[in-house]
């Protein structure tokens, strides 16, 4: 089996229901699909890339577990919750497309053993903050705006810093804003091209964002 097509009359992908077909390569799944079972496509290594449609609201536990030949999926917008372990040891992603404006919820260790200092995390622009602070998508080192699927940051290179325990910010065009780990904006500035300081904020992780790029830092 290297390529299936799931017919419109499926409504639910059944558990273990592809396990272990490591020799598929392609699955179409249709607006039909509300549900994917738990470890419905556990240990199919050969697939590369996968579309979850807007119509399927829950992801099982282990789904995707150790398909490590995966670099990209795109999750729906109508996902609620993703069970334990659902990407474990997908450890090919390079990048995630998350339409959900509100952050599913997530199980044990979903993206475990997935490489978040370089798999990119794609959400709506409108729900950036709220994915910088949820539940394991907060660990995530880049944090894209979907909607344009490229960062639009105005400079060469974007530097952030810590300095004598200020948040220092160079090269950067636009608002500067800096949230604290709950998401709240605790301090705003415009630069333009010129270096903003921070100063008079507590030791804890902050994120600064320019445009649609985020840095996580440490005070």
């Amino acid at each position: 089996l290297t390529s299936v097509t799931i017919p419109n009359s499926v409504t639910s992908i059944g558990d273990w229901a592809f396990r272990s077909c490591t020799d598929l390569t392609e699955v179409t799944i249709p607006n039909s699909v509300t549900k994917i079972g738990n470890s419905a496509f556990n240990d199919c290594d050969g697939l590369t890339s996968v579309t979850i449609p807007n119509s399927v609201t829950s992801i099982g536990h282990a789904a995707f577990f150790d398909c490590s030949g995966l670099t990209e999926v795109t999750i729906g917008n109508s996902v609620t919750s993703i069970g334990d372990h659902a990407f474990f040891d997908c450890s090919g992603f390079t990048k995630i497309y998350c339409k959900a404006v509100v952050p599913p919820i997530c199980g044990e260790g979903v993206f475990d053993f997935i490489n978040i200092r370089v798999c990119e995390l794609y959400v709506p622009r409108s729900s950036i903050a709220d994915y910088q602070v949820a539940d394991q998508w907060k660990e995530f080192f880049f944090i894209k705006d979907i909607e344009s699927g490229v960062e639009e940051v105005l400079v060469e290179e974007l530097v952030v810093t810590v300095e004598n325990g200020e948040i220092v910010v160079k090269n950067a065009k636009g608002i500067v804003t800096v949230y604290n780990i709950t998401g709240i904006a605790v301090a705003t500035e415009t630069a333009d091209g010129n270096e903003v300081r921070f100063d008079n904020l507590q030791p804890g992780v902050y994120i600064v964002v320019v445009n649609n790029k985020s840095v996580k830092v440490v005070l």
